[in-house]
């Protein structure tokens, strides 16, 4: 499980003393399912009784998937 963020900027410089930025940015980039929560237990302990857990082992949450963003900025 791996989540790979990107960065691309470029700076033009459109007179003497101005710029323009430009920014594009990608977060999860393959977009892959990165689980950070799991039902890991396997029974459940009420009022003297070991109980198995029918829903042992399924996901429960994940990180964000893939987020991507452009930004533009002049500068003066």
């Amino acid at each position: 499980q791996y989540i790979i963020d990107a960065r691309l900027s470029r700076r033009i410089a459109l007179g003497p003393k101005v710029n323009l930025d430009l920014v594009a940015e990608a977060f999860n980039l393959l977009n892959s399912t990165n689980i950070v929560l799991e039902r890991n237990g396997r029974f459940t302990f009420a009022n003297g009784v070991l109980t198995p857990q029918a829903s042992f082992g399924t996901d429960l949450a994940a990180a964000d998937p893939r987020i991507v963003q452009l930004a533009a900025r002049i500068t003066f």
